[in-house]
């Protein structure tokens, strides 16, 4: 039972200096909330600093709904009920009330106030020797910070106490987490809120208390920072000596000829490329039976080869001819079946359910769940992974990716196709489907559109999420053809290099755009619950290696997120296009080139 002490008629008494409500206010509050009469003898209880004595009625007699027999309310003047008045039986521990609030003692006393608005007092059941419980009242006393706003994310804390006297409490309560000691902070009785929190904290805890807090949360920190660098570190000596244990087994691999390393190569891709096309009826129980047989081992037998012959590369210093040799016949390849495997994954976790899939128990929704990253036995790739990135960029380290020549083809047909501007890009754009104005409209459309809202507003639905779908699945085929056509394109320095490029560039950032930019408006464009149409099914995600600069642009976006959340659009689009042009964003775009290139199509 909740009270607000409203400013109103029996309330409109004068204010203490405190800028809290004075005791004949509570006095009557208290009355409200638990009924009957309040006798007046008063005694001293716990006194704060700077505050006055705390009043603690004495009560005597019984109630006249008991002397006639009758039962009455069970509150707190229907009882012969005891009154405590020793010192406190329980205190919250400091850091279970407080103890992730960011203030110091400085800010308690100036910035964390008694909030303006009245206290208000609610009801708890104790019992402690009665027969049965009755209400006993509980003051709530709320603490603002004035220098933060609400739009600014301004804080606030509440402590709560007994209100005017204690009750008497048994073991069962004392002992019992959920009873009594989970409403009030601390078992001691106020008259009026103290007026700044630091003066509660005092009160309950002790004048050093804050101090003594700081410190445990000093020692917490240092102390998870510690452990944390340990964990750090013994990840780092594990994944070292993994690598070292990965590099010794490869050293022992018998030689093989370029005609076994293409068998094992021809025979990896067959595998994998029968499992690529919708990957319809592939489940994940079979995928990690390939994971960790026949077609893992494999996989990792081709790279411990590629990591044996890289020691052949740079003997008469760098040479990009054998080494692109070895990265399109072996580690490349390696590094590659890898990466086709992970986006198998994630099409089969992320794609769309299909309608007769619904009912199915082992397939649909249900079944996309199976293909979450912790249930597949992608770990065994991690250090295979690691050695192989180590020799491509220990080689590649100082060298353009791309051969000098064709980028400057590159750059001259862009020069020649955008005199004045683009050249023209792919179109991406969702358009929600837009009702037939009734102006438009015959006699018969609009009366039938009057008979039949519901049925047009689920085919308005149905046609806006097709227009959604599509989008999708255009976003996803565009990048893997520009992929495809432009590695091609580079391999035969074919004609349109220009052309080539700038679909290839244009169709990655409308994927970006699509699963890093389009959550800031996630509300107007793909509501929640709708990832049974794939919405993230675009080209196996954002690749894994760009972790940190990618975190770097959803950091920029973050302000975004709060703008579109409180609808305005605007100044969400504002920062969403300054984030495109930030600095952080061409980090994350040069580091996107470089995986491209390292899983990028090998042709044959």
């Amino acid at each position: 039972m909740h009270r607000k002490l409203w400013k109103s008629g029996l309330l409109l008494g004068s204010l203490s200096l405190l800028s809290a409500c004075s005791a004949p206010q509570i006095q009557s509050a208290i009355q409200q909330a638990i009924g009957g009469n309040q006798p007046g003898a008063t005694a001293p209880t716990r006194v704060g600093p700077g505050m006055q004595p705390m009043i603690m009625p004495q009560r005597t007699g019984v109630p006249p709904g008991l002397q006639s027999g009758g039962r009455g309310p069970e509150t707190a003047e229907n009882f012969e009920h005891g009154r405590y008045s020793g010192p406190p039986r329980f205190i919250t521990p400091f850091h279970h009330v407080l103890g992730n609030s960011d203030f110091d003692s400085k800010s308690s006393q100036v910035e964390w106030v008694l909030s303006k608005e009245p206290p208000y007092i609610s009801s708890t059941h104790v019992k402690g020797a009665n027969p049965r419980p009755y209400l006993f009242p509980v003051i709530h006393c709320r603490y603002e910070n004035t220098k933060l706003s609400k739009s600014e994310g301004g804080r606030s804390q509440t402590i709560q106490f007994w209100s005017k006297s204690l009750p008497e409490l048994n073991a069962d309560e004392l002992n019992n987490r959920n009873g009594p000691k989970s409403v009030v902070t601390a078992d001691i009785a106020v008259d009026y809120c103290p007026p700044t929190l630091m003066a509660a904290i005092e009160m309950i805890w002790g004048v050093g208390a804050l101090a003594e807090e700081t410190k445990r949360r000093e020692d917490v920190r240092i102390q998870r920072e510690k452990s944390d660098a340990e964990w750090e570190a013994k990840k780092k000596a594990d994944r070292l000596a993994a690598k070292e244990k990965w590099k010794a087994d490869a050293m022992t691999m018998p030689a093989t000829s370029l005609a076994e390393d293409q068998l094992l190569v021809r025979e990896i891709e067959s595998a994998i490329r029968q499992l690529e096309p919708d990957a319809g009826d592939l489940f994940v129980r079979d995928f990690n039976k390939m994971l960790s047989g026949s077609l893992g081992g494999k996989i990792e037998r081709l790279a411990r080869i590629a990591y044996l012959k890289s020691k052949n590369l740079n003997t008469k210093g760098f040479n990009r001819k054998d080494f692109d040799a070895w990265d399109n016949n072996l580690g490349g390849r390696a590094l590659l079946s890898i990466h086709r495997l992970e986006k198998i994954a994630y099409y089969r976790e992320h794609r769309r359910v299909k309608l007769d899939e619904v009912k199915t128990r082992d397939a649909g929704a249900y079944e996309r769940v199976t293909w979450e990253w912790r249930n597949l036995d992608f770990a065994r790739f991690n250090t295979t992974r690691s050695v192989l990135e180590e020799v491509f960029w220990k080689n590649l380290e100082g060298q353009p990716l791309l051969n000098a020549a064709f980028l400057k083809k590159v750059a001259d047909d862009l020069a020649k196709l955008r005199p004045t501007g683009d050249p023209g890009r792919p179109y991406y754009r969702y358009v929600p489907p837009e009702k037939k104005p009734s102006w438009s409209m015959t006699p018969e459309e609009q009366e039938e559109q009057d008979k039949g809202k519901f049925m047009e507003s689920m085919v308005g639905l149905a046609a806006g999420t097709m227009d959604l779908m599509r989008l999708i699945d255009k976003i996803d085929a565009d990048v893997r053809n520009a992929r495809k056509n432009f590695w091609a394109c580079y391999a035969e320095n074919c004609k349109d290099a220009g052309m080539a490029f700038y679909a290839f560039s244009k169709a990655l950032t409308a994927k970006e755009a699509w699963l890093i930019y389009q959550p800031v408006t996630n509300h107007r464009i793909v509501q929640k619950g709708m990832t049974f149409l794939g919405t993230k099914n675009i080209d196996g995600g954002i690749f894994s290696g760009c972790e940190s600069e990618r975190y770097a642009v959803e950091a920029d976006l973050a302000p975004a997120y709060q703008m579109s959340n409180n609808l305005n659009s605007m100044e969400a689009a504002k920062i969403m296009k300054a984030s495109m042009q930030s600095k952080a964003y061409a980090q994350f775009q040069a580091c996107r080139d470089r995986i491209e290139y390292l899983y990028r199509p090998r042709l044959p």
